[in-house]
């Protein structure tokens, strides 16, 4: 009787972990597929910023003696965007 009753249990408790590795499992590929959303949405931020960065610098040439304490203000929002990403 008691070993029915301890094979009953480690019966009970192989279930157990057997629905908890599925779990862990579906976590898992869950938490991946965010993964690669967030990678994704880092390179285009990237890219966005790089772009941004390039016609700030453009603009910067092209204005040369007018205009710069918009040109400033436009570089330090740039500047402080890029410690949020």
């Amino acid at each position: 009787r008691k070993a029915e009753e301890q094979q009953a249990a480690a019966e009970k408790a192989r279930q157990e972990a057997d629905e908890s590795s599925v779990a862990a499992e579906d976590a898992r590929r869950h938490s991946e597929k965010f993964k690669h959303q967030a990678e994704e949405a880092l390179s285009k931020s990237v890219v966005s910023f790089q772009e941004a960065t390039r016609f700030l610098e453009k603009t910067k040439q092209e204005c040369k003696g007018a205009g710069k304490g918009k040109l400033w203000w436009m570089w330090r929002e740039l500047e402080e965007a890029k410690k949020y990403m």
